[in-house]
């Protein structure tokens, strides 16, 4: 497949497949039951916005060190704010919210880690506008 360079949030070039750009989403199998994970659309994301703020500033200092932070650490910032998570999880695949607190860890972590592979432009955007809104502040001053 032909490989696409990708400017990240943080202006670094990463090889990224251009099937990724093109489907994001993707289709995984959990306790039998197909499950596809989509990108957020951009009502979503409008929708989603103010709902995962709290989030996104406690996902800040976890980008401070790395561009790309361990999942237990993405976890941890998901189990602090879980009802948001399950929100955006059912956004993400249409699934009952109920039938998402309900799969076992192995599962659950499955679909967190395909969540996060498909949604996590969504939470870099947010991060790189906090930045950018603080610097601007910053250069005001």
């Amino acid at each position: 497949m032909l490989e696409l360079e990708k400017v990240s949030s943080y202006g670094e070039q990463q090889p990224t497949d251009e099937a990724e750009i093109l489907f994001p989403d993707q289709q995984i199998v959990i306790d039998g039951k197909s499950v596809t994970v989509k990108e957020f659309t951009f009502e979503q994301g409008l929708e989603l916005g103010r709902v995962v703020r709290p989030l996104v500033v406690d996902m800040e200092s976890l980008f401070e060190d790395s561009e790309d932070p361990n999942l237990d650490d993405i976890g941890a910032v998901f189990a602090k704010h879980i009802d948001q998570f399950f929100h955006m999880l059912h956004c993400s695949t249409s699934e009952q919210i109920d039938w998402l607190k309900s799969l076992n860890d192995s599962a659950g972590n499955l679909l967190m880690i395909h969540f996060w592979a498909v949604n996590k432009d969504f939470f870099i955007r947010r991060l790189v506008q906090r930045k950018m809104e603080r610097a601007k502040i910053r250069s005001q001053h």
